[in-house]
């Protein structure tokens, strides 16, 4: 056996241990029963929102039913920059809700994310044990918290649960997209349960403020566009003393709307890949196996070519669409949302190339994301 065919081997043998940990990890997790009245933590709900007139009241309309007690939560409401009709409609829910709270961003300080810094000036003034993100275009079941504090402990000081995407009309680039976006977050559930976090949901996240403050919330990720959820949860496990949970349930389950075009959802992916440069050592050297992995794949035609056996080409293809199915569709079934099988193999066909295009692009060209045209590459908080 040639050392390229060993080499190919040893990728699928990673690979498919990779994926039987994620399984093992999806086994672990349970759901928890929601806590006493007398229990339940005061929660503060950041919503950060610019130029979401379209969105934001039927978000703010599924928080103004939550059957969390009043008395218990606050939904601060963060209007960042906006030009359009969102800061009224703000308005007008803190008017009508005791328990609502406008919060206006005029400025931008240099050296800093916007969503991060709309982020820190509401956790800043927030009073509450607990603070839970969200996004301005999500939809949340009236049990939403009463289940998402469930999961609080001592020991635990970060929650995430599932995010899912419900477009107006599911064209098959939809579906791929939101099929993709699923797996990774079966992928974070599994690391999750088997104690090794890797990403969480930032529209379905919630962690103990006086955690946020002692580890120095972003630190000095902040300049990164993206990563308001995983690279929080990367500093806190950095920390190492406290632990992370993944909230099962259908009432955990955040309803998002993803973007409308193809080139909305590729600028999307653009944005989630520049967060990638601030993960720990292990997780890049674990990500770069996986990509030696997609590459070798999508280079198999060239390696046939120059001398490596068909059959060691074909075993690590059906090596990877076997694992991921085997862990996705358990996954699935675990978190309780419907497997849809033709779509898997379709993904299955293009996933590789996406994963490369896309790492690649997100590290090379500029992307849009609220109207501005952003470079990739983060700056360092000043």
């Amino acid at each position: 056996m040639t050392i390229g065919s060993i080499t190919f081997l040893s990728l699928s043998l990673f690979y498919l241990t990779f994926t039987l940990w994620v399984r093992y990890g999806i086994s672990r997790l349970r759901k928890l029963p929601v806590k006493p009245l007398a229990e339940l933590p005061t929660v503060s709900v950041l919503v950060p929102a610019k130029n979401e007139e379209a969105n934001i009241s039927r978000t703010l309309k599924s928080l103004e039913n939550q059957s969390y007690p009043r008395s218990k939560f606050t939904v601060i409401m963060i209007n960042d920059r906006s030009t359009d009709a969102t800061g009224s409609i703000m308005k007008d829910f803190a008017l009508r809700n005791d328990n609502f709270r406008l919060l206006e961003i005029r400025h931008l300080p240099s050296g800093i994310a916007p969503k991060k810094h709309a982020l820190q000036t509401a956790i800043a003034q927030a009073e509450s044990e607990i603070i839970v993100t969200t996004d301005a275009d999500c939809i949340h079941s009236p049990e939403w918290l009463m289940n998402m504090t469930g999961h609080f402990t001592d020991e635990v000081a970060l929650v995430t649960a599932l995010t899912v995407f419900e477009p107006d009309d599911y064209t098959v680039f939809h579906e791929l997209h939101s099929l993709d976006f699923l797996s990774q977050a079966v992928v974070s559930a599994g690391a999750m349960g088997a104690g090794l976090p890797l990403m969480c949901s930032a529209p379905n996240l919630a962690y103990k403020k006086k955690v946020f403050d002692e580890i120095g919330g972003y630190g000095n990720r902040s300049g990164c566009v993206s990563g308001d959820d995983n690279l929080l949860l990367q500093n806190l496990v950095k920390a190492g003393k406290y632990k992370t949970a993944f909230a099962l349930g259908k009432d955990t389950i955040v309803r998002s709307v993803p973007p409308k075009t193809l080139k909305g959802i590729w600028h999307q992916r653009l944005r989630w890949g520049t967060q990638g440069a601030f993960y720990p050592l292990k997780i890049k050297l674990a990500g770069a196996i996986v990509f030696s992995y997609y590459l070798s794949i999508v280079l198999s035609p060239v390696f046939y070519l120059i001398g490596t056996p068909l059959q060691v080409l074909i075993t690590m293809g059906l090596l990877k669409a076997f694992s991921d199915y085997f862990v996705i569709s358990y996954g699935f079934r675990v978190l309780g949302i419907r497997f849809k099988t033709k779509i898997f193999f379709l993904l299955s066909l293009v996933h590789p190339l996406l994963i490369i295009l896309t790492l690649i692009s997100s590290l090379t060209i500029p992307f849009d994301w609220k109207g501005s045209n952003l470079r990739p590459k983060v700056k360092q908080a000043t």
